[in-house]
């Protein structure tokens, strides 16, 4: 899967947030409501699970590499 995450970052500008929402609710979905994330719940709390997720990861373990 790591091209399409790849894609979807460049297609949003390398935005973290878009492309992660880009990734659960499809792209279409995004850039249907203005590039911002979608008014779905699913897809809302999948974006604020994978976020704390990274930042937790970042904080333990330093910046990616």
């Amino acid at each position: 899967h790591l091209p399409r995450k790849g894609a979807l970052a460049v297609g949003f500008d390398g935005d973290l947030v878009l492309t992660i929402a880009a990734y659960h609710a499809g792209g279409g979905a995004v850039q249907k409501y203005g590039n911002q994330v979608p008014p779905y719940p699913h897809t809302r709390q999948y974006v604020r699970m994978v976020l704390d997720r990274y930042y937790e990861y970042k904080a333990r373990d330093g910046a990616p590499r």
